[in-house]
């Protein structure tokens, strides 16, 4: 079943779809540029200007150029199409001046209204909300850019038709290190993708306000270019608009929101030149966490209307719990969390493509939970080429990988309390561990193992990384290798038994979970002061536990590593390797 779409227009001589920019980013929804949610919806897109070519559906998303339908008899026409609707969820884009009475749109209990460019006074009760968004083709002029040189410190191309511009351009006038060009109108500057290619030399991009609100289509173009915005809180007619961004966006966003252009801009720059790259770092991965949140929220809602299964999230917000109406494949069950970290090597990124394409290659769409953690103390030299590594990897996550989201942590956590900061964004009801130089190799069972941990048969399955048992190992290892996993422990049933070897031997080499196994269980072991490995800790306590009560323990673990019966000389049981991007580094002192 398909989700439909209608764009609607009924002004006439205004194009229902593919002319407005500020539709790119709802187009992008659809098409899953901004996220991919688990169990991704198909939707079948119907264009509509004349109420004579009205497709017969049920319920809907509804998309309109709003701006041009706030007369009396136009919103009456769209109360009565809704309400023939059994659901129906509204995408109001386009009304800077926010003058469309979104309220009158709710029908009936079973229609949600979204709002591009809301105001606090006027869209607190909007069911979601949405900037202008980025212009279509943007993304795909930025994926040739190289995003690492940046030799502007700032870059402005732009009309100067009002007074916040004016004094925005005129404190660029007394500012070297900068590109300024000051055009007649609207796109009659550099041609479009010239200018973006521009913005990827620079490392700020000062966003004046619109003539209406102080959301402008040149702050998304910055955060996409991985720049740093400077964004306006005050329109033309004086109104202070500082609390538009936090309201629009859902919290204080990272990048500045400027009141005074004369007083403040040259400070502002300079602060983001002395700490380059890493404010826009922060803003471009805070900026793909947002596109995530988005398409989550929105793909909830269709299904909570629509009735197409219920997406991961089961609602407007993350919740813990999930139920499928259709049987969802591994991807949709999995979170992969990496957690990375400053090594010799940086700002070199092979090590971590290659664990993330191991993944990948498995895993095609599972979201991919990055998190890094700052240099510890001792290694505080390395902190400028890991924000150079971060920078790239921020930029392949927003433009060359899929769902990968990159957490960049403030300050240093170590292992422990990183992992316990990506289980907060976790969402499935199992997770990959899998750290950032231990790529997966050979074949994988995923569905199997999935069913034998979500039976409860199983808390955690590790991918083993020798082709057989290390000697060293064959004390921690129980009983043999088991065809079927004694799904009777739980009374859950397994419709295709794999190879499992049950093991008291805890470690962080790549393993699948369940969620709740690793909050309930693992993560309580770590205090807020921790700073440790989670091997460290972990491996300790099972073993302890199993000296204490012997194979009893293990059923309160039920910890096992997949063990299929492959020839040595084919691999054996190796499901991982270790491309050992540490190197000679000393392994620090750590605090359980």
């Amino acid at each position: 079943m398909t989700i439909d779409v209608i764009w609607l227009s009924l002004h006439e001589g205004t194009p229902a779809r593919g002319v407005f920019w500020d539709m790119a980013i709802v187009e992008s929804l659809f098409t899953n540029e901004h996220w991919t949610p688990p169990h991704p919806l198909a939707y079948t897109h119907h264009e509509v200007t004349d109420l004579d070519d009205w497709p017969d559906v049920d319920g809907c998303v509804l998309v309109l150029p709003a701006r041009y339908h706030t007369g009396t008899d136009q919103v009456a026409v769209l109360m009565k199409l809704i309400a023939g609707f059994d659901w129906c969820v509204v995408v109001l884009c386009g009304d800077e001046e926010s003058a469309f009475p979104h309220q009158k749109l709710r029908v009936h209990d079973r229609v949600k209204v979204w709002v591009q460019t809301p105001t606090p006074e006027k869209h607190a009760d909007a069911d979601g909300m949405f900037g202008d968004g980025w212009p279509p083709g943007l993304r795909e002029c930025l994926r040739g850019c190289d995003p690492t040189p940046r030799p502007l410190e700032w870059f402005f191309a732009g009309q100067v038709t009002h007074n916040r511009r004016e004094s925005c351009v005129g404190a660029l006038k007394t500012l070297a290190g900068g590109h300024l060009i000051e055009t007649a109108s609207f796109t009659a500057g550099l041609p479009q993708e010239e200018y973006w290619r521009r913005l990827v030399e620079a490392k700020v991009a000062p966003a004046p306000s619109g003539p209406e609100t102080v959301d402008t289509f040149r702050t998304y173009e910055a955060l996409e270019a991985g720049c740093v915005p400077i964004v306006d809180g005050i329109t033309p007619d004086g109104a202070n608009h500082h609390g538009y961004w936090p309201f629009v966006l859902g919290e204080d966003p990272p990048f500045p929101i400027i009141m005074d252009w004369e007083r403040d801009l040259s400070g502002l720059i300079r602060q983001v030149v002395r700490r380059w790259p890493q404010d826009a770092n922060e803003c471009l991965a805070w900026w793909i966490g947002q596109k995530r949140k988005m398409a989550l929220r929105f793909d909830a809602q269709v299904r909570e209307l629509s009735g197409v299964g219920v997406s991961a999230l089961g609602g407007d917000e993350p919740r813990r719990g999930h139920r499928y109406d259709l049987a969802p494949a591994p991807d949709d069950l999995i979170s992969v969390i990496v957690p990375t970290s400053p090594v010799p090597r940086h700002p070199a990124t092979d090590h971590l493509e290659e664990t993330l394409a191991s993944i990948r290659d498995r895993l095609p769409r599972a979201e991919i939970i990055l998190v890094a953690d700052p240099p510890r103390p001792e290694l505080a030299v390395r902190h400028h080429a890991y924000q150079e590594y971060l920078q790239q990897v921020c930029w392949k996550a927003n433009l060359e990988w899929t769902n990968v989201l990159p957490i960049l942590l403030p300050d240093w956590r170590h292992q422990a309390l990183a992992v316990k900061v990506a289980l907060e964004h976790v969402t499935s009801p199992l997770l990959l561990f899998v750290e950032h130089d231990t790529p997966l190799v050979g074949e994988i069972p995923w569905a199997p193992i999935c069913e034998v941990l979500l039976s409860g048969a199983a808390n955690s399955v590790r991918f083993y990384h020798e082709v057989e048992i290390h000697p060293d190992h064959a004390h921690l290892m129980l009983g043999g290798v088991h065809t079927d996993v004694m799904a009777g422990l739980t009374g859950g049933r397994v419709d295709h038994p794999i190879s499992l070897l049950r093991t008291v031997q805890w470690s962080q080499r790549p393993h699948l979970a369940r969620v709740d196994f690793y909050r309930n269980k693992i993560m309580p072991m770590f205090r807020r002061k921790s700073r440790t490995f989670i091997e460290d800790v972990v491996h300790g306590v099972q073993s302890s536990d199993f000296c204490d009560r012997g194979e009893a323990s293990w059923h309160d673990w039920r910890t096992f590593l997949y063990a299929p019966s492959t020839p040595v000389a084919e691999g054996g049981i190796k499901r991982s390797t270790h491309l050992d991007s540490r190197a000679d580094d000393p392994k620090f002192a750590v605090v359980p």
